[in-house]
């Protein structure tokens, strides 16, 4: 406990206030638990996440940092920090954060307008190649979240959500796809685009926008555990696209 005070410590020059400790309850399925259950100390680091560092190279320098100094404070006997110190390390409460937190949209439904937050989480999932990989976001709260946060937050009030649009004509090509308008399209409220399902077995692009060889079977609006497409307007303009949990100014 000391040893993690100590990493603590030094953390809160980098990171404040951005460090949370996990309950002490014995897993029995736990590795790090079953060590110290036979005698020798521990110390587990999760990670997390931080902004803008997908690939976690400023987490991994965090790491060292930490590592080191324990490290350090081991070699060196230090003992000026009292183990209690670890007690004033928050609990972790990783429900509260979200990759993407909208705040006070304004939704209707049955006739009555209501404001809600939305929280979105976004996953990695592998692409066919080995090289890389593709996001895919789902919603996954909806309700007042006025005590939970982002890494990304949006305010969206005085803006009404709308479920995004299919563009009418069918892109059959390449070519055609290559062609569209991408900002015109987007500030009419078009964010589907249905294409053969020839061309979409390609892989065929990176604009943003959703793209469907089927839109009988797209699943839109503002649903728990589905993907984060919509549409944020203020009167009848669009300010803000939503687009696999992405904004789009």
């Amino acid at each position: 406990m000391r040893q993690i005070a100590v990493m603590n410590k030094v953390l809160q020059k980098y990171i404040p206030n951005q460090v949370g400790r996990y309950n002490d309850d014995f897993m029995p399925t736990s590795l790090g638990d079953n060590i110290q259950k036979w005698g020798t100390g521990a110390i587990l680091i999760e990670s997390g996440g931080y902004k803008n560092d997908p690939e976690k190279q400023y987490v991994r320098k965090l790491n060292f940092i930490a590592i080191l100094s324990a490290l350090y404070s081991i070699a060196s006997e230090t003992n000026s920090v009292d183990h209690k110190e670890y007690f004033t390390i928050p609990e972790n409460s990783s429900y509260k954060l979200f990759d993407l937190l909208i705040r006070n949209a304004k939704v209707k439904n049955n006739g009555q307008n209501y404001l809600i937050d939305i929280g979105i989480r976004r996953s990695e999932k592998s692409n066919n190649s080995q090289f890389g990989f593709k996001y895919y976001s789902t919603i996954a709260d909806i309700g007042d979240m006025s005590y939970k946060y982002g890494y990304e937050e949006l305010d969206a009030k005085g803006l009404t959500i709308q479920n995004g649009k299919v563009y009418e004509k069918k892109i059959k090509s390449r070519k055609q796809l290559n062609r569209l308008d991408v900002d015109q399209l987007l500030s009419a409220g078009y964010i589907y685009l249905d294409v053969s399902s020839k061309l979409l077995k390609k892989g065929i692009s990176k604009k943003p926008f959703i793209i469907t060889s089927d839109p009988d079977k797209l699943i839109k609006g503002i649903k728990l555990g589905k993907q984060a497409n919509f549409l944020l307007l203020k009167d009848d303009e669009v300010k803000y696209v939503i687009i696999n949990g992405f904004v789009i100014n």
